[in-house]
């Protein structure tokens, strides 16, 4: 030991006794690499003296990386004062022998910073920091970081950056601690300890996802310290995400009030953008992408920066000006938000993913109470919760092979007798030796865990964790390391696990059984997925002995919630390495470490393929010998023939069970898990209801025929029969094909039609075309015992390359002439023509039991004129609608009929809409005249002369007492109806009519409007300034518009007489995408509130769907002859 080692070195002995033999009385804290005691050094100075957890490390490295920590020295790194790094020779008993071992002794020395760590006041909600001191500790983390990353000839990356790791001097100076021990203790302890959940909200995701270490690590864990002393402690979720602008908008909002209010405030303008330039670093550091993270260095100068400018009390800056903000595309935890009071995004607004993978995906979130906890006792309710490790091996017999019930990834189970008076049997699964390094969340998560009661879920009732030295073997001696004991107890179920009965004989379970086990694990995991507060538990490791049943074959989910136990990490080299789970995993999650509940809808889609077939899922060592399986099943399993042979005595009903079953296990496979569906329909599907996505052909289901090139649904349109009622059915066609086919609908009966017949189409490569078949009103005589067929063609139309961005409905009709060419042409041509029943039937025979679908209903009147307007009541089953005659309808849509009528102007009524709140509706005229009505009496409240021209849009505020209106005048006004329908506000810009005004259902102060001007106008109603003014890039008049969001981005979508729709982003104040299409002008526009679906129709007579995200078209016909028709049903 050199001069240096020396002065460094503190005996063992002499630090146990500086903290009272390491006592409670002492302890400071523990975290994942060990305990923290407060004792005095040799001089008197107070220190903190960390006992690092035993481990057999090469001494010679860990004593040459210490040296390297010792010259560490900056006011902003906790300073190492000493070490200790001893062995220790004991005597103690290995296989009933004594035998001479090592211990080791190791232990860090540093300085004692008495204000504790950053962690402990940001939690402190009544210790409230200004800005200079958040600024101070800001910028000291930052070049305490920059020291460690650019400053060192070796560069250390602390990998576990997060305010319990940050101390405060008395001076509230900030110290980084922890740093280097990745490096003391190695890689593979280190990389264990990143698994752990305490510190997964500061890991980047190329870890996660990919285990990628550099010095960008920390630059994330950096960002997200930031962000959580700008904002206030947040929960370990940086993946709910918000757009970045607004984030930075809010937050620099609150501070500008905070500081505001801070009577003499010498540097508001400049502390203020200090704020802004903090929090736009942080959202730069937080990128997903790594290399688009800024570099410490760059972070130091830019802090330089605003200093600079406040110190020259020069700093100003334009706040239109984005500059780097318009860059960020990081998605920020939601949670920070409420620390800000940012109130602008709805809570629906917001999709949550317990590992952050799957963004598209809402979660329901559902306060769900089981009633299992009152129906039945809790086994072994006389026994604590935690039970120590002699009793683990006391009621196992000492885990013995006897007691062996089955194993998992995650280790095995055995029977456990309890002593007498203790509840009788548990199964007690015992996890591998350190499995789990939480000794101070595990209690607190198995806890939560016990908590969760379905009647598909096995019941865990209680566990061990518990830390002790074992004695081990390595390198020729004996080592003394510290283990931890960790078990979780379940209620015993006597009919062990699934895999144990279910190949032992094909037909050893019968069909019924197998039903009611799938039904039941499909139930289990629609808890786990859907049911729970916290938000969905990702299995992860659902296989067959994963699935217990008790006497009644009920079905009951274990090993679930490891993953929260484990960490992600963790629990993928647990389940990747183990033989015989590769086939049950989802090649997102096998190959790239991709988490999300579909990982969970792949391994149940396999579990139910065996479960039905009764065949082995052959992929124990690859993911390919998996999908052989698959294959087979699809080549086995397709027919009613092939089903029958298997199970001979099926009735009809079980004979459908199967199909679904087969169906859905086939789709919850695809290799694509965008194609997978969710617990909900797969829960829907089973229950016998329909589900559309079941009814799809995709490329992992079998195909048709090599002849068939449409597959239709359904095979017969089943009609509702009302008298004097138009009804309908929708016909959708998918192409299986990689060309484009042409189809032709014919009856020959066409005067039963209302429909124009025949119906054409033009489906394109792999894409889906609805028809809707509409029926006449049907006067006296009943069409129930009437057979009618429907004659289907449909042939590949090779002319079809180039029609990506053709009218497909007009293309339709103009392409409908092949079918006139000659049987000798087209026999060289590929064509299918099929043949489909029309059925008739009752409403009142549909009953829960034999229900009957039908997509679509018509309300006819033939009295009515022209529909202008389209309104839907937020909660009775009614639509407004408004006529160029000048009335105004309720419509029933569930009874199909009309609930009110209102006739009280010769004019065009261009307006309606509904004001739930105070039971009215609200309608313009065309001689600018606004009438309010209510519903309820039908009886006039008032009418106001708005207008000099005629109103053409009228729009209700969701909350204040305001109502816009629009006219031919060029004027914008806003009503005040409980200040006597006062005129409150007039916004004026435009130079032409405006078309359509529209409420941001985000910010319902802001309205946009549309002109024939062909601009669009952003407005804020306290305001008569326009706030954005867009020029349209439309060819002509805009005609509508409408506010949507899309993954909480604001946009609008506009409509013009040139038949095109414009997509704007409202943050860059661009047109991003143009929809083409339509052959005549878009009347209206409309973003779907539940899917992510745009919507446009037009004066054409079609209606076209095209993605929210992609903007891709959906080939959607409804059939209707005039965009006039389609408005009157809304």
């Amino acid at each position: 030991m050199d001069n240096v080692e020396a002065a460094f070195h503190r005996p063992y002995k002499f630090l146990k006794e500086i903290t009272g033999g390491f006592s409670d009385e002492c302890l400071l804290g523990s975290g994942t690499y060990g305990k923290v005691y407060k004792g005095k050094d040799k001089d008197g100075q107070e220190i903190a003296v960390k006992l690092l957890k035993s481990m057999d490390l090469d001494g010679n490295e860990f004593a040459r990386e210490l040296n390297n920590l010792t010259k560490l020295k900056h006011p902003n790194i906790v300073r190492l004062v000493g070490f200790c790094d001893e062995e220790e020779k004991v005597v103690t008993d290995y296989n009933g022998k004594n035998i001479i071992a090592t211990q080791m002794h190791r232990a860090l020395c540093l300085e004692y910073l008495n204000n504790g760590s950053l962690q402990k006041h940001l939690s402190d909600e009544h210790h409230v920091f200004d800005w200079q001191k958040r600024y101070k500790i800001i910028k000291g983390v930052c070049m305490g970081l920059k020291y460690l990353h650019e400053e060192l000839e070796s560069p250390v990356h602390h990998l576990d950056l997060k305010p319990d790791n940050i101390l405060l001097d008395s001076n509230m100076e900030p110290k980084i601690a922890d740093f280097g021990l990745c490096r003391l203790l190695g890689e593979k302890t280190s990389k264990s300890t990143m698994s752990t959940v305490g510190t997964l909200g500061y890991c980047p995701p190329e870890f996660i996802n990919n285990q990628i270490i550099s010095k960008e690590f920390d630059i994330f864990s950096l960002g997200v310290i930031i962000i959580k002393i700008i904002c206030g402690p947040a929960v370990h979720s940086p993946d709910d995400g918000i757009r970045p602008i607004k984030f930075v908008r809010q937050v620099h909002k609150k501070w500008r009030g905070r500081l505001r209010a801070v009577p003499g405030h010498a540097s508001l303008e400049a502390d203020c953008q200090q704020v802004k330039k903090c929090i736009e670093i942080a959202l730069k550091c937080t990128d997903k992408d790594r290399r688009r993270r800024p570099n410490i260095g760059y972070i130091v100068d830019q802090l330089a920066d605003t200093e600079i400018y406040k110190n020259d009390k020069a700093y100003l800056m334009d706040e239109s000006q984005q500059g780097l903000v318009n860059t960020l595309t990081k998605e920020l935890p939601a949670t920070l938000m409420k620390e800000v009071n940012v109130n602008f995004v709805p809570e629906r607004e917001f999709g949550r993913s317990a590992f952050g993978t799957d963004y598209k995906e809402e979660v329901k979130q559902v306060v769900h109470q089981s009633s299992k906890q009152e129906r039945l006792p809790r086994i072994g309710s006389t026994l604590p919760k935690d039970l120590p490790a002699t009793f683990m091996k006391e009621i196992t017999n000492g885990f013995s092979p006897d007691h062996e019930l089955g194993r998992t990834a995650f280790g095995k189970f055995y029977k456990g007798v309890l002593p007498e008076g203790g509840g009788g049997m548990i199964a007690v699964k015992r996890l591998s030796e350190n499995a789990s390094e939480l000794q101070g969340t595990f209690a607190a998560e198995v806890t939560n865990l016990m908590g969760l009661m379905h009647e598909n879920i096995a019941e865990l009732v209680h566990y061990c964790h518990e830390a002790h030295k074992n004695v081990v073997q390595r390198n020729g001696r004996y080592v003394i390391e510290d283990v931890i004991e960790s078990c979780l107890c379940y209620e015993y179920l006597p009919n062990g696990s699934l895999d144990n009965h279910l190949y032992a004989d094909t037909m050893s379970i019968i069909w019924d059984t197998r039903f009611k086990i799938i039904r039941g694990i499909c139930q289990g995991i629609h808890f786990l997925h859907m049911d729970l507060v916290s938000g969905p538990l990702v299995h992860m490791n659902l296989a067959p002995n994963s699935i217990w049943l008790d006497d009644n074959w009920v079905p009951k989910i274990a090993d679930f919630g490891l993953s929260r136990l484990f960490g992600q990490e963790q629990t993928r080299m647990y389940t990747v390495n183990v033989k015989g789970y590769n086939g049950y995993m989802a090649p997102e999650y096998l190959y790239r470490g991709e988490i999300s509940t579909m990982s969970d809808i792949y391994s149940l889609g396999m579990l139910i393929l065996e479960i039905t077939t009764g065949e082995k899922n052959c992929g124990y060592s690859e993911d390919r010998s998996a999908r052989n399986f698959v294959t087979n099943v699809h080549e086995n399993w397709k027919t009613n023939e092939q089903i029958i042979h298997k199970y001979p005595s099926l009735d009809p009903n079980g004979l459908q069970q199967v199909r679904a079953c087969i169906v859905i296990g086939l789709k919850c496979v695809e290799a694509d898990r965008n194609k997978r569906p969710s617990i909900v329909d797969i829960v829907l599907k089973l229950n016998g209801k329909r589900v559309p996505m079941f009814e799809q052909i995709s490329e992992g289901e079998t195909k048709p025929l090599s002849n068939v090139l449409l597959d239709v649904y359904p095979a017969q349109l089943r009609i509702p029969f009302k008298p004097d009622k138009l009804s309908s059915c929708p016909l959708r066609l998918t192409n299986v094909t990689d060309d484009y086919i042409a189809a032709r609908l014919r009856a020959k009966n066409k005067r039963r039609y209302n429909s124009e017949m025949p119906l054409y189409a033009v489906v394109p490569p792999r894409a889906t075309y609805t028809l809707v078949v509409t029926m006449r009103e049907q006067k006296n005589q009943s069409p129930l015992d009437t057979h009618e067929l429907l004659s289907l063609e449909s042939r590949i139309f090779h002319e079809g390359v180039g029609l990506e961005n053709a009218d497909l409905d007009s293309a339709a009709i103009s392409f409908s002439n092949s079918f006139k060419e000659s049987k000798e042409l087209r026999a060289h041509k590929q064509e299918h023509e099929m043949t489909l029943s029309v059925a008739f039937y009752s409403p009142e025979e549909a009953t829960p039991d034999r229900p009957f679908w039908c997509g679509i209903e018509i309300i006819p009147n033939k009295n009515f004129s022209e529909v202008m307007s389209v309104d839907l009541h937020p909660t009775e089953p009614w639509i407004l609608t408004s006529h160029k005659g000048g009335d105004i309808f309720i419509w029933d849509y569930k009874e199909l009929e009309i609930e009110s009528r209102f006739d009280f102007t010769q004019r065009p009524v261009y307006s309606a809409k509904f004001i739930e709140r105070k039971e009215w509706f609200v309608a313009g005229d065309g001689d600018g005249f606004i009438y309010v009505y209510n519903y309820e009496t039908d009886e006039k409240v008032t009418s106001i002369e708005a207008h000099e021209d005629k109103i053409t849009s009228l729009a209700v505020h969701p909350s204040d007492p305001i109502v816009i209106s629009s006219s031919d005048d060029h004027l914008i006004k806003l009503w005040n109806w409980e200040k006597g329908w006062e005129c409150a506000r007039i916004f004026e810009g435009h130079s032409d009519r405006v078309t359509q005004v529209n409420i941001n259902p985000i910010n319902p102060n802001s309205f946009a409007s549309a002109s024939a001007d062909c601009t669009i106008k952003i407005w804020n109603i306290v305001s008569s300034e326009s706030k954005i003014t867009l020029s349209s890039e439309h060819q002509d008049r805009l005609l509508c518009v409408q506010n949507y969001t899309s993954y909480i981005h604001q946009y609008l979508i506009t409509g013009s007489c040139d038949g095109t729709a414009h997509i704007w982003d409202l943050e860059t104040e661009t047109c991003v995408q143009t929809l083409k299409g339509h052959t005549n002008r878009i009347g209206s526009v409309y973003r779907h509130p539940e899917i992510p679906v745009l919507i446009t129709g037009s004066h054409d007579g079609t209606v076209r769907l095209w993605d929210c995200h992609t903007y891709r078209y959906f080939s959607v016909k409804y059939g209707f002859n005039s965009w006039r028709e389609w408005r009157r049903w809304g």
